[in-house]
């Protein structure tokens, strides 16, 4: 495991004043200790440790303190009197006399607190079956290392707990154990440490008998590094010390230390101890590059291991050496520093003979010497293969001596067929037996057609074969495959029948190893909706943007899946991983651009000309025993699942989590078979041209499209009504006249709020309502302006969608502009040279969630979006100028991400970055007519899909159209996998809605964007959409009760909310959009010799005109109301309504009916009474 830590303190340790140390100058180095062994990491074991009285606890692989990030352990206390405790069953090691066994660790409080003088901090306890060993209070946000010597525990099983107890209060009460671990430090006591002697270490551990007074100790490495240094505080009465404080240390460059302290009376030689972390190297996987190995052909070779241990491994030290007789040569290890991975490759040349075969290869280090074999079957060239195909889909079954083994799938590529994938082994089972759990294949022999009208022997094959198990009992399986007419796709179904009961631990279905033998590791995309949408080399289950506890998605717990969907896509453009990626590699992020840019594909994918698109279908909810549903699914892209150059896609069972662990590749919890028994798994292969969405869109046309909402929970004028409940009640705070984001967050004024309860004021059926409306309208606006002046009814403040209307609807629109202008400025500042913005940290919690200075969709889409909107509503050229080339920039992505990082890794694809590039060119499309703007809205709003469940459960009505917000986690340690997040849908859902709107009108015209469409989708299928996320949000909010308006920010299960409780908002603009209210602003573009003129108003434009010169069109708002519009392009000299002259203002109309000119800005305001709803208006040019 890396240290952080002492980096990060090496390079603070030249600012610490350095007292006099007991030192003689560095001399030759004597003979280095024995190795201290990590016996147990406690980070790593957390899901084995039992979990008392928490609040939260949980993992956080990089927790923060001072600064100084490091693995630790999150435990904040329940409650006072409530200690939480992390308890771990460990089997301590037999240790010799001269041997240390020590727990060490750090304690502190995480960086963010916000510590008052009430607030006592955490006593943090270490006990040892029940009695207390260790005691130390904490109230700082720095790392603080202690020491808990076990000896007398060596070689006994003990229960060993870490403790947090909350004193009186727990208020900030945010405790980390920092990379707890047993250590065992074997002839610790053997020898006094030498002073005068450097000790030849470069990764290691001190470890200092607890003084009786304050010292400070230093580690200084000969060597560029700089030194680190501990001060060993005097503990407080009550306190108790472990015996020992320890402490890591690493110096990349430094070949020996030197240990001293200050001051000398401190501590004696005897006291301290200094032992080396060594390198381990540990094997993952050794064995064939791909699936099918054919005898004779060449094959790539592949072992990769990884040092697991504490210290690097130094270049030159180690080798693998594989076995004599293979004419493979030795690879020397290169230099690798901890946790870092490495692969030895050889091409070999498979035995000309078919069978079974092994290969061993040997890992030489100089503390061991280990020795690995791969077994693996080796094929005979196909001569005799089973063949079925359609005008667009081929599957060619390869016949061996024993049956058929595995097949071929084939595109179609013009005139060519071209292999894609493998699907291997058609049939497999792993099944309990009188000697254990066994897996076994079936090789079946004979392949006659599907005996079902419309199949023949060209487009279908049915398998079928009986074959004894271990013990004898006789099982019957069958493989069905059919290929529809000129589609490109194959339904499978599988059927397992045993004579006599047998439990199973595994049945696998279809298996497709795709790029397997051709494009290897290369793709262009991947996609498992609800956990993965990977770009070009991305690989699944990463933890860039997950801790490494929770990065696994290889089989999920299929209530975590959006949509049952697992594909790949290869093409022209695919390309192989690099080498050695950095923690925050990203081919779809800026900084990796140049290196995407000069990636070459490999030399087979110089037979696809076009993108194609492997996918597994399948139905979560067949019922595969007649009774249980959801087969389990396992991705993993590239195969680091089998230590292969393919992607593997599969579906078996039985089903997580109820047989199979999450992650799990067969059963913990066997699954009983009766005898005659017949389970079955069906599923569809998709072999498709185009990128990984069309995956998604054959899946759609296999279930009949967009299923239908639920019903709604409530009616649409009761649905309002809890809204408008919400607003005047749950989120208002009458003791300021300010509304609040959530219930109990702090109060804001809210001009978004204020807007929509003005147009609900004008439509709700209930005039007690209608008036209610309005009367807090007026309180809020006249608090407003009293407090801000007219700028701030522009300020976005607690919303999510609502941005500037309320000037629009309800009047000081000269006044409030100034402001919005003055915001569009200072993005226009702020835009980088190249078009976009990039990720700036706020703060240090949020510096681990990205690299600083990169760019991906979600940090450019928001400020595109307002800066296209501000060109649509004002007709400003140079917002404009600014708009297009922020999404021209945008172009070079792909995947939604990165519009969450205040708390979420920006690399993680995220359904807002979706909603927010869709607003961003749809508002673009509006304000130019661009076709190429309307077209990539379409794909970012396609880019969305996935994150929508169009699958449900019976009995959870939340979970059709509920939405996942990233296929991630907030800061590394809360996964958002499964777990719905509403309002993010919600603006997705109304920015789609109005794009659906506009393809009503506007049909989608060709272009020249590089971004590539997939869905098909029609104007009723994005409007259905958008009614699935709306009515999982209606179920999901409190209809009565203290909470009444409000919706969770996330649930669980699909039925528990979670808080914090949100403002309606977003339900109420998305409730509005479905009933064909939009409370948007509004804009005209009016074409005249002269140019455009544009017109923005909170009243609907209609008929915009030219006639006799003068422009021409009515405005549909309230009767009896004042409607406000923004005029450009056009300088009036009279307003004519309903053909009565508008009075012109001299300053401002606010809200009394006139137009006034501002020569400033060269916009007209218009406050145009409305007698009847729609009021017509002419302006008579200058």
């Amino acid at each position: 495991m890396k240290s952080p830590t002492t980096r990060q303190l090496s390079q603070r340790a030249s600012s610490v004043v350095a007292a006099v140390l007991i030192a003689t100058s560095l001399q030759r180095a004597g003979a280095a200790p024995p190795p201290a062994t990590v016996v147990l990491d406690l980070v790593q074991a957390f899901r084995s440790a039992q979990v008392a009285h928490p609040k939260l606890t949980e993992v956080r692989p990089r927790a923060q303190a001072g600064g100084v990030v490091q693995a630790a352990l999150f435990a904040h206390p329940a409650g006072p009197k409530q200690p939480g405790r992390i308890t771990y069953s460990v089997e301590l090691p037999k240790a010799g006399p001269d041997d240390l066994l020590l727990l060490v660790f750090q304690i502190a409080l995480a960086d963010g607190v916000q510590l008052r003088p009430e607030h006592d901090g955490v006593q943090f306890g270490v006990e040892v079956d029940g009695h207390r060993v260790f005691s130390r209070r904490c109230r700082q946000t720095q790392w603080e290392p202690h020491g808990v010597d076990l000896m007398p525990w060596a070689g006994q099983r003990v229960r060993l707990a870490l403790v947090t107890d909350g004193l009186a209060n727990t208020g900030f009460d945010w405790a980390l154990w920092g990379r707890p671990e047993i250590v065992h430090l074997p002839q610790a006591h053997r020898a006094a440490l030498d002073l005068a002697r450097p000790v030849p270490v470069q990764a290691g551990l001190v470890a200092v008998r607890y003084p009786t007074q304050s010292c400070t100790v230093r580690v200084v490495p000969e060597g560029r590094d700089g030194p680190v240094q501990w001060t060993i505080p005097v503990l407080a009465p009550g306190e108790k010390a472990g015996g020992w404080m320890a402490f890591d240390f690493m110096f990349p460059t430094a070949q020996a230390v030197q240990v001293m302290w200050e001051p000398p009376e401190a501590l004696s030689p005897t006291q301290v101890v200094v032992a080396p972390y060594a390198a381990r190297l540990e094997v993952k996987r050794f064995g064939p590059a791909q699936a099918i190995v054919i005898a004779g052909q060449p094959v790539r070779l592949w072992l990769e291991l990884s040092n697991t241990g504490q210290s690097a491994l130094s270049a030159g030290t180690a080798e693998v050496v594989p076995a004599a007789g293979t004419g493979l040569k030795p690879v020397a290890i290169p230099a690798l520093a901890p946790d870092e991975s490495w692969r030895a490759e050889w091409t070999w040349v498979a035995p000309a003979k078919a069978g079974l075969t092994s290969l061993t290869a040997t890992v030489h280090t100089p503390e061991s010497v280990t020795t690995h074999t791969a077994a693996f079957e080796v094929f005979n060239r196909p001569r005799d293969a089973r063949t079925v195909q359609n005008e667009r889909l081929k599957i060619e079954f390869a016949r061996q001596p024993r049956g058929y083994a595995y097949a071929t799938v084939y595109a179609r590529q013009g005139p060519q067929w071209v292999p894609v994938a493998v699907w291997a082994p058609l049939v497999q089972v792993v099944s309990d037996t009188r000697t254990g759990p066994v897996t076994w294949e079936i090789y079946p022999r004979s392949a006659p057609a599907v005996p079902e009208r419309g199949f023949s022997v060209k487009n279908s094959v049915q398998f079928t074969e009986k074959q004894l198990d271990a013990d004898g009992v006789e099982w019957t399986v069958r493989l069905s495959v059919t290929l529809p007419p000129d589609a490109p796709l194959a339904r499978v179904r599988y059927e397992w029948q045993p004579a006599q009961p047998r439990t199973v631990r595994a049945l696998l279905g279809p298996q497709l190893y795709v790029g397997d033998g051709t494009a290897g590791e290369a793709k262009s995309w991947a996609l498992f909706p609800g956990l993965e949408f990977l770009y070009g080399p991305e690989p699944s289950s990463n933890d860039r943007d997950f801790s490494p506890a929770l990065a696994d998605r290889r089989t999920p717990d299929p209530r975590k899946i959006t949509v049952p969907v697992m594909a790949v896509t290869l093409g022209p453009d695919s390309v192989d991983p690099p080498a050695k990626p950095d923690r925050f590699f990203c081919p779809d992020a800026l900084k990796d651009m140049p290196w995407r840019a000069q990636a070459k594909a490999p030399a087979a994918m110089a037979e696809l000309r076009q993108p194609v698109t492997v996918a597994l279908l399948w139905n979560p909810m067949q019922r595969w025993d007649g009774q249980q549903a959801w087969p389990s699914a396992r991705f993993a892209s590239p195969n680091f699942d089998q230590g292969m150059a393919n992607h593997r896609l599969a579906l078996f069972l039985p089903s997580v989590p109820e047989y199979v662990p999450e992650n799990g590749a067969v059963a913990g919890k066997a699954y009983s078979v009766a005898a005659g028994q017949r389970l079955s798994l069906e599923a569809t292969v998709f072999v498709g041209a185009g990128p990984v969405l069309t995956a998604v869109r054959q899946w759609l046309a296999d279930v009949g499209g967009l299923p239908q909402p639920q019903p709604w929970p409530r009616p649409f004028p009761e649905a309002l009504a809890v809204c408008r409940t919400g607003f005047l009640q749950t989120v208002w705070d009458a003791s300021t006249g300010k509304w609040r984001h959530c219930i109990d967050w702090a109060p804001t004024h809210a001009p978004g709020f204020a807007a929509l309860l003005w147009v609900d004021a004008h439509i709700a059926p209930d005039p007690a309502a209608r008036a209610q409306a309005r009367a807090r309208v007026e309180l809020a606006v006249t608090n407003m302006l009293r407090e801000g002046g007219p700028g701030l009814l522009t300020s976005p403040a607690a919303c999510h969608i609502m941005q500037w209307e309320l000037p629009f609807l309800y009047g000081y629109l000269p006044e409030a502009m100034p402001a919005i202008d003055r915001y569009i400025a200072g993005l226009i500042r702020s835009q980088g040279p190249e078009g976009g913005w990039v990720f700036r940290p706020a703060n240090l919690q949020q510096k681990g969630l990205g690299a600083a200075g990169d760019s991906v969709l979600g940090l450019c889409a928001a400020h595109a979006m307002a800066l296209a909107r501000y060109a649509r509503i004002t007709g400003n050229t140079n917002a404009l100028a600014a708009a297009e080339k922020a999404l021209r920039f945008m172009e070079q992505f792909r995947v939604p991400r990165g519009a969450q990082t205040w708390e979420c890794p920006m690399y993680e694809p995220d359904i807002l970055a979706a909603a927010y590039a869709v607003r961003a060119y749809h508002e673009a499309w509006r304000a130019t007519g661009q076709a190429r703007w309307l077209h990539n809205a379409v794909y970012w709003a396609e880019s969305g899909v996935p994150f929508v469940y169009l699958w449900t459960l019976p009995d959870k009505p939340m979970m059709l159209g509920a939405t996942i917000p990233v296929f991630g986690s907030t800061f590394y340690s809360h996964s958002w996998l499964g777990m719905p997040v509403q309002w993010c849908g919600l603006v997705y859902a109304c920015h789609v809605w109005r794009l659906a709107e506009e393809l009503a009108r506007t049909p989608l015209p060709a272009t020249d964007s590089p971004l590539p469409l997939a869905l098909g989708f029609k104007p009723t299928d994005w409007r259905r959409l958008v009614e699935l996320i709306t009515v999982s949000a209606l179920y999901q909010q409190f209809a009565d009760g203290p909470r009444v308006g409000t919706y969770p920010d996330s649930i669980t299960g699909f039925e528990k909310r979670n808080p914090a409780f949100i403002n309606p908002e977003n339900i109420m603009v998305n409730l509005w959009l479905l009933h064909g209210i939009d409370p948007d602003v509004h804009t005209a573009r009016v074409p005249t010799p002269q140019g455009p003129v544009v017109l923005s108003s909170g009243a609907r434009i209609l008929n915009g005109r030219t006639a006799a010169g003068h422009v021409r069109f009515e405005l549909a708002g309230y009767a009896g109301e004042l409607s406000h519009t923004l005029v450009t392009g056009l300088k009036p000299t009279q307003v004519f309504v309903d053909g009565r002259a508008l009075a012109r203002a001299d300053t401002p109309p606010r809200r009394n009916p006139g137009w006034w000119w501002d020569q400033s800005t060269g916009r007209a305001y218009l406050t145009v009474p409305h007698s009847e709803a729609v009021a017509g208006i002419e302006l008579v040019p200058e």
